[in-house]
């Protein structure tokens, strides 16, 4: 993820990387029925980074409620306190952040049956490269969602972008 000052700050960019930030929360509800705490909890989670984001957009950005005004840009170990003090922008950025969930929450049931398979695939070999994702997900296109057009190879290339940033073996390799 791209820290919120280092990114393109377009309204659709933001809500995407957003979305993009939770789709594994919204994998796992789709496929296990429920999420689990590793979504959540720590300032390094995806809840936190995603609130983070969405933050930036009401505090930063100028993409908020609170209009064109600048008020702080909290990094994840404020963003807690920052919300506090400002109880209607903690109820906007929730507002955002649960819509932008649901919509990951449709794309993942559209993708269903590509998730299920790159996961069961994951257990089997424990790694799979970039190109073997995209194979997989090839096979069962699912739906393109409206409000992030290139969801398969988006799938592809953020596996590949979290392997690369973990630090796995060969470029693109998921561990």
């Amino acid at each position: 993820m791209a820290a919120p000052n280092d990114m393109e700050t377009d309204p659709g960019a933001v809500r995407r990387e957003i979305m993009e930030v939770l789709a594994g929360r919204a994998a796992e509800q789709t496929v296990l029925g429920a999420v689990t705490c590793g979504s959540g909890g720590s300032p390094g989670s995806d809840l936190c980074r995603a609130t983070v984001l969405a933050v930036a957009e009401e505090s930063a950005f100028g993409f908020g409620g609170a209009g064109l005004v600048w008020s702080g840009l909290p990094g994840p170990d404020a963003v807690a306190g920052f919300l506090a003090m400002r109880p209607g922008m903690a109820d906007r950025v929730r507002l955002r952040l649960d819509s932008v969930y649901d919509e990951a929450v449709a794309l993942a049931r559209a993708q269903d049956a590509a998730i299920r398979i790159v996961a069961a695939e994951l257990m089997l070999r424990g790694s799979l490269t970039g190109s073997e994702v995209e194979e997989l997900v090839g096979r069962h296109p699912g739906e393109n969602h409206p409000g992030f057009p290139g969801a398969k190879q988006g799938l592809a290339n953020q596996i590949g972008d979290d392997a690369d940033a973990a630090g796995a073996g060969r470029a693109g390799e998921v561990p």
